[in-house]
């Protein structure tokens, strides 16, 4: 799998709203690029699809997976990121603008590592949960809660 980082795209079209996350990395990734008929896809493209997991420095890291159709310039893909805190939930949203027509069936896939935020390390159990929102095109949310130990 080839894998570099796509400089149009981490240049112009990573933009901040909202109250940024500690230690925003705006890496963007190139993973690949794959052919899948239209007609699997729905809607199209899918929508980002958020990650999030700890590393070995005991942060967790937020990031998303992101299908770019061949005849969308990459540079002109914008990610809208913001985050809310509630208590010890991390809550967040991707949106990306949705494609008017895709008329080829190639695909690039992206990943887009936005964010990093420091753990309590009183807080032992961890839990993470993410959320896909299919039900619209342009917008994914996903939620990461950590958990105090009982």
């Amino acid at each position: 799998m080839s894998t570099k980082t796509n400089e149009n795209l981490l240049e112009n079209s990573v933009i901040f709203i909202g109250e940024p996350l500690t230690n925003v990395t705006t890496d963007i990734l190139y993973l690949n690029k794959f052919q899948i008929s239209s007609e699997d896809l729905d809607p199209i493209p899918p929508p980002p699809i958020p990650l999030a997991c700890y590393n070995s420095l005991n942060q967790i890291v937020v990031s998303a997976l992101v299908l770019i159709p061949k005849d969308q310039a990459p540079k002109k893909m914008t990610f809208n990121i913001s985050k809310y805190e509630n208590g010890n939930e991390l809550d967040f949203y991707i949106a990306c603008p949705k494609c008017e027509a895709v008329s080829e069936n190639e695909f690039y896939i992206y990943n887009v590592n936005f964010a990093t935020q420091e753990v309590y390390k009183s807080r032992i159990k961890r839990e993470i949960k993410v959320y896909v929102n299919y039900d619209d095109p342009v917008t994914s949310r996903g939620t990461v809660t950590t958990v105090q130990p009982s």
